[in-house]
């Protein structure tokens, strides 16, 4: 859901399109700030960020020592260790679905495209009008589509 293979990710993250749209990852490098910044005022950013009737659950969670810390490492980590994980020929051979909102801000449709080059046994199903979030946006839909394709197995 709204997640680029590695091999296509790491060529979108190259075009000025989706570098644009993940500025926020350079941010996420710089110690403590983007921690302090996002819990301000009870983490208003996470409230503004996030869709959907839960944003008290979401905002309660981030704010539990270390929890703001652990979600920005995982961005840390997509730049400052890229080069020490081996992913092989970063070839899929079980059968994967790709469900994709089409309005996504943070990345760019581009990053569905050539996954199959990747993925043997590839599936890809995009949301029209839905953001980053087709889980909690379009749950019905996800779920049908899901239900759908884990029926053909």
């Amino acid at each position: 859901m709204n997640v680029p293979h590695p091999k296509v990710g790491e060529r979108e993250i190259r075009k000025w399109r989706q570098f644009w749209k993940s500025w926020y990852i350079f941010f996420f490098q710089i110690p403590w700030l983007p921690e302090r910044l996002l819990l301000r005022k009870g983490a208003s950013a996470i409230r503004r960020a996030l869709i959907g009737d839960d944003l008290n659950i979401y905002a309660a969670a981030v704010q539990r020592p270390g929890a703001m810390t652990a979600m920005i490492n995982y961005y840390r980590a997509l730049l400052r260790h890229r080069d020490s994980v081996d992913l092989g020929d970063a070839r899929i051979d079980v059968p994967t679905l790709m469900i994709w909102g089409e309005e996504d801000v943070a990345l760019n449709i581009g990053c569905t495209e050539g996954t199959e080059e990747w993925v043997a046994d590839f599936t890809l199903h995009r949301l029209p009008g839905i953001s980053h979030w087709v889980q909690v946006e379009a749950p019905e839909a996800v779920n049908g589509i899901m239900g759908e394709w884990l029926d053909g197995f």
